[in-house]
């Protein structure tokens, strides 16, 4: 009996004497399940008996709860065995199909105690709750007495069988499968809309009536074409909507617009918390719209109160969903009660969740205002924005918006160029569009001056910006890679970089950044990457940091171009943290499917890069990055003065790297590189680092490409424990390459086992040096392995010791790893 504490709109539902008595309340017979036990079963954390417990001996021992069907989980409550007197160590993590798990909790118990304890987590879709445990803080037990599962109650579906319509009907995929009742994404079932393809098209349903509207879900197509369901709105009216254009529909009166950047699941769940009859999704670039089933899921009746501010300094402004008029730039705060999201606007704003956030989900919100507490300098274009930024010592509030930049600076090399100092850029709500036809316009010369964004100045705060490049087409990625890479308006005139960072103290708070185009794409770097290439190389990298000091915080950046994301050259003291660096991959037989006037036809689909690849054709069940690594640190590099300096040091926390060529790669810097609680995942190369570097509790896989890589044997003293997790694998690399000296390296399991075994390599760094002993060297290294990966020491392996639950296979000297 698993139980599930339903939770909606504010409100406890108990339907049990437990819920009653202040624990959860007992809900549908599932199932539990444990990777171990040592004949305390799993099942005893849902009797209600404290006295009872699951027990499993070992680091990475987990128990896994199916919920049964797919629910919003938005909590677990867990009382853990003598937690009165010692620190549980665990991950809560979720999944909708029992395979691809996602951590929303990685630490200890907020106090030590008998009961159960409250472990709020973002509200997740998802069937399947698993916790793992890393042992307590008196031993490698782990013990759990009781375990109840929060999630939110779901309403009723008030759009299934309404009547609904699209902007065209292409293949007979009429709009009414999308309130069928039938969720099912493949195409072949007969129960997916599909439009023509065209300039945003768009669906949608009428209610009927003025409904109250808790939150939609979609469901994406799933044999097919996911990727056309990506960079989207969701658009909620209680009258029709006057214009069938997205623009029309997102400056009408009353409407709220729910935008989704990312490609969509199923489902994807969106929360809306306003009353609505009309309700639309429409995509906002070029393509067909197919939807497997939308719902519209109804709220509880909103009954607004009287508002109150936040205290006597304000003024009432609007309430829920109205504009919020005013000139000029002043503070605003949106909520109710103790709940308050505060920012700073310029010339009104509306007064809803999409533009303020959700500072309190299922509670009727209004807005205040009051003078702003320091003097702002207001923009309202781009040329305001450049004119601002040339000038220091402000504070720049843009207004909301979405702009497009349209020419170049005077250099005809830069968009924009930031030479003031000591600036705060408050962007929220501001999305800057650069076009790839505008790229291309740039002059060729001098080299290494094409840029975006030039970040001159010191000390400059960029503030919740969405910065993006756009395709003539309006696509969100390529889809045709031949004919990308035939038509010039899709890349920059050479290579390039969107940030380049030349200042110091520079900060990067809450931005998204997504770079598009470049010259190659579909291909990485098998045409190369540098000179001697085959192609004339118009890479497009995201940020270069050039400064010292730079702080990145919460950015999330998706590189879709052949290039790296961030990347350091004579910086010292770089921090990334609460970020995201996203690439993508690509099945090698997709690309013969480019066919033979294809970019990489012309090569017979040979590769020319790197040396000891040459001639090799395209493997066609490997996949490749399409991009460069996604934090990346060069031995040195020019300041703005010209003078050159060596990259210093580096650190990385709460962040992940997902689908970039080389996830984490500082091997060249001259100082250590500290990693904390990263994530790696679908990388072809995962850690690599410099001399006396740290990767602390932090995780990833060897799907793509080697976890761990020692590119070469001349770095030392890495501090390495990462945890490590799995996901479908191709390709014949190893686990990892290990060399150097002085290492202390531990690899844990998740509880998973790898689909394909592969071995841990200690003396031997890989391809490149393959072959050649005089590169692989590796000496008094202490290894600890608890995955069931083997080891083989080679022959240029001496003084390694340590640990290894899986088979070893000593070839070298002096060794003693048991």
């Amino acid at each position: 009996m698993i139980k599930l504490s339903h939770l909606k709109r504010g409100r406890k539902f108990c339907i049990s004497l437990l819920c009653a008595l202040g624990m959860a309340n007992a809900h549908s017979a599932i199932n539990v399940t444990a990777s171990a036990d040592d004949g305390n079963v799993p099942a005893n954390t849902l009797d209600d008996n404290l006295d009872t417990r699951w027990s499993a001996n070992g680091s990475g021992q987990w128990i896994e709860y199916d919920l049964g069907a797919t629910h919003t989980v938005d909590a677990v409550q867990i009382a853990f065995f003598r937690g009165d007197v010692r620190d549980a160590t665990i991950d809560i993590q979720v999944s909708n199909d029992g395979g691809n798990w996602q951590t929303l909790f990685s630490g200890t118990p907020p106090t030590r105690t008998l009961a159960q304890q409250y472990f709020e987590l973002d509200d997740t879709s998802a069937r399947y709750v698993r916790i793992v445990g890393y042992g307590n803080s008196q031993n490698n037990w782990n013990s759990i007495t009781e375990l109840d599962v929060v999630t939110l109650a779901s309403g009723e579906n008030i759009a299934l069988g309404k009547a609904t319509s699209q902007s065209s009907t292409g293949y007979e995929g009429v709009s009414s499968r999308a309130v069928d009742g039938n969720t099912n994404g493949n195409w072949n079932q007969g129960s997916i809309t599909h439009t023509d393809n065209e300039y945003q098209p768009w669906w949608q349903v009428d209610l009927g009536s003025v409904r109250s509207i808790d939150q939609v879900n979609l469901w994406n197509r799933t044999n097919c074409c996911s990727s056309r369901l990506s960079a989207f709105y969701v658009l909620v009216s209680d009258v029709p909507f006057a214009s069938q254009t997205l623009s029309g529909a997102l400056n009408q009166a009353g409407v709220s617009a729910y935008y989704f950047n990312d490609t969509a699941g199923s489902p994807t769940e969106i929360n809306i918390d306003r009353t609505g009859r009309y309700v639309r999704v429409q995509l906002s670039g070029t393509n067909p719209l197919s939807l497997a089933e939308v719902e519209v899921i109804e709220g509880s009746e909103i009954v607004p109160p009287a508002p109150t501010g936040p205290d006597a300094s304000w003024t009432f402004c609007a309430a829920e969903r109205e504009q919020c008029a005013f000139s000029n730039v002043k503070e605003v705060a949106y909520g109710a009660g103790d709940s308050w999201n505060y920012s700073i606007e310029l010339d009104g704003v509306t007064c809803n969740n999409t533009s303020l956030g959700d500072p309190v989900r299922g509670t009727v919100k209004s807005c205040w205002i009051r003078n702003a507490q320091q003097n702002y300098v207001a923009v309202r274009n781009l040329a305001e924005l450049q004119n601002a930024i040339s000038n220091s010592n402000q504070h720049i509030r843009m207004k909301r918006g979405v702009y497009e930049a349209t020419a170049l600076m005077s250099d005809n090399t830069t968009v924009f160029r930031f030479d003031g100092a000591n600036n705060v850029l408050d962007f929220t709500g501001v999305t800057i569009q650069v076009p790839t036809k505008l790229l291309n316009s740039m002059s060729t010369q001098p080299i290494h001056s094409q840029v975006t964004y030039d970040v001159i100045g010191d000390n400059i705060t960029f503030l919740n910006g969405t910065f993006e490049n756009t395709y003539p087409n309006g696509q969100h990625d390529v889809t045709d890679f031949t004919a990308h890479n035939k038509n010039p308006d899709y890349w920059p005139a050479r290579q390039m970089t969107e940030f380049r960072v030349w200042g110091n103290g520079v900060q990067f708070l809450n931005n998204t950044i997504t770079v598009r185009g470049s010259y190659p794409y579909g291909y990485g770097d098998m045409l190369g990457k540098g000179a001697g290439s085959a192609v004339y190389l118009r890479k497009h990298a995201g940020v270069q940091i050039s400064g010292d000091n730079v702080l990145i915080d919460g950015m999330k950046l998706t590189v879709l171009a052949f290039g790296h994301g961030i990347f350091m050259q004579g910086a010292d003291n770089t921090v990334i943290k609460n970020s995201v660096v996203q690439g993508r991959m690509r099945l090698g037989a997709d690309m013969y499917n480019d066919g033979p006037d294809s970019l990489m036809g012309a090569f017979n689909f040979e590769q020319q890069y790197p040396d000891h690849f040459v001639g090799l054709p395209i493997v066609r069940d490997l996949m490749y990055n399409l991009t460069e690594d996604g934090i990346r640190a060069y031995t040195q590099g020019t300041k703005l003065d010209g003078s050159v300096v060596r990259t210093g040091v580096i650190t990385v926390e709460d962040t992940k790297v997902i689908n970039m060529r080389g996830c984490v790669t500082t091997p060249l810097a001259s100082k250590p590189s500290y990693i904390k609680n990263v994530e790696i995942q679908g990388c072809s190369v995962g850690y690599a680092l410099a001399n006396n570097s740290d990767v602390i509790n932090s995780r990833g896989d060897a799907g793509y490409g080697p976890l761990l890589h020692s590119t070469y044997d001349t770095r030392n003293n890495a501090n390495v424990e990462i945890t490590v997790t799995n996901i479908p694998s191709t390709g014949s690399h190893a686990f990892a390459y290990i060399a150097g000296s002085g290492h202390n390296i531990t690899f844990l399991s998740d509880g998973s086992n790898p689909d394909v075994p592969r071995e841990i390599r200690v003396g031997d760094t890989g391809d490149r040096w393959a072959g050649d002993p005089s590169y692989q060297d590796a000496a008094n290294i202490l290894l600890i392995n608890e995955t069931n990966q083997p080891v083989v020491l080679t022959e240029t392996s001496r003084n390694i010791t340590g640990e290894s639950v899986s088979k070893v296979t000593d070839n070298g000297t002096g060794n003693s790893l048991d």
